[in-house]
This record gives structure tokens, C-alpha cells and sequence, in this order.
């Protein structure tokens, strides 16, 4: 465990902070519940990690794929020109 500690210091950054963890936290990130966040998970694909039964997301990722998500959305509205 010291090791990793010293690995963050070293690299110039907090990892933790970086971070979101749980799907509460997630959530919150993305504007939604929790179990919204577990759904789109599976099926939307939202980017994080799963280790036995946590999960966490980088808040950058997270925020990159909200990006992304929001961007495909107008891009439809306007290929139809109809609001969805």
C-alpha cells in the first residue's frame, strides 16, 4: 500500500481525486440515480472500471464520454430535424 502512495506522489497528482467511486458518485457526475447509472452502464457503455465489487471512473473519461453522448444527440436532432 505505501508503494502505491508514494507511486501517486511521485507522478504529481492525487489519483483519488481523479476518480469517482461507486455508482452514487457516478451518478451524481452524470446527473442521474444510481440505478440509472448501473442501466446506461450496461447498455450505453459507460466507461469504468469493475474490480470485484467496486467500480470507479475517471472524472476526465466520464466527462469526455458525457461529451461525446450530448454531441451524437444534437448531431441526430439535426440529421432529422426533429428533437428526440
Amino acid at each position: 500500500m505505501l508503494h502505491s502512495v508514494g507511486r501517486r506522489k511521485q507522478q504529481g497528482r492525487d489519483l483519488k481525486s481523479e476518480n469517482e467511486h461507486g455508482y452514487e458518485a457516478i451518478a451524481a457526475r452524470l446527473g442521474a440515480g444510481a440505478e440509472a447509472a448501473m442501466y446506461r452502464a450496461k447498455a450505453e457503455g459507460i466507461p469504468l472500471v469493475k474490480s470485484g465489487r467496486r467500480v470507479w471512473a475517471r472524472k476526465t473519461t466520464l466527462d469526455a464520454w458525457l461529451a461525446e453522448c450530448e454531441a451524437k444527440a444534437r448531431k441526430d436532432r439535426t440529421s432529422t430535424g426533429k428533437a428526440k
